[in-house]
């Protein structure tokens, strides 16, 4: 092949002149197209695929939080209900259960020869049926202004005691238990009062508010 401006002999695949540069229409340059920017059909269709698939999982998601919650506000209601339905006692009833079957029937304080006073207490068990085998007291201590006393020994404002001498259905505890005040020589006045008692079918009673089992006398 020769150049057709100068006539030097050129290669068959030369695109210019070696001489004179002038180009070679007879072997055109081929311009390599450059690949397209845009996506192709396969991207198109995974991408499709996958807003499918992420449509579905919040799908599921959506409908397993509406049935959770209507689990967990079902059983709310149902106990609501049964509240709400679920008779409530009534209060004669309760108080009728808590009425003392105990009455005191005496009391006596006498002075020991150490000078300490010792209670005697005659306490009744009202109860047609339960046998009573332990019960609690206290004891306050007035003087002759009805002040207060307080015990020498321990600074306490009440004695406390107990016994466990059983008192059954109808009878009445006589000066079988004594109660030694230590502390209280200084006390002219003294009112036992009844905080507990304990039957022999493990039964108990406790005074509420307003009950109050007691009895008050002076040093004979």
């Amino acid at each position: 092949m020769f150049c057709k401006n100068c006539g030097e002999q050129l290669p068959d695949n030369a695109h210019f002149c070696k001489k004179c540069g002038t180009p070679i229409t007879d072997n055109p340059i081929r311009k390599v197209p450059l690949p397209s920017s845009s996506p192709s059909i396969s991207s198109k269709i995974i991408l499709a695929i996958l807003l499918v698939i992420v449509l579905i999982f919040g799908s599921i998601q959506v409908h397993n939080r509406k049935l959770a919650a209507q689990s967990g506000a079902q059983p709310a209601a149902e106990e609501q209900q049964q509240q709400k339905q679920a008779p409530k006692p009534a209060k004669e009833s309760q108080s009728a259960s808590n009425t003392p079957q105990i009455s005191l029937d005496g009391i006596r304080i006498q002075k020991s020869s150490w000078g300490e006073p010792k209670l005697h207490l005659d306490i009744r068990n009202t109860d047609a049926e339960k046998t009573i085998d332990r019960y609690r007291i206290v004891v306050y201590a007035f003087d002759s202004n009805g002040t207060l006393v307080k015990s020498s020994t321990n600074d306490a404002s009440c004695y406390h005691g107990s016994g466990d001498v059983p008192i059954a259905p109808g009878e009445t505890l006589k000066s079988t238990v004594v109660w030694t005040l230590h502390g209280f020589d200084n006390g002219q006045k003294f009112r036992a009062k009844v905080i507990y008692l304990h039957y022999t079918d493990n039964t108990e009673w406790k005074p509420i508010s307003g009950q109050d089992i007691s009895l008050t006398g002076t040093i004979s």
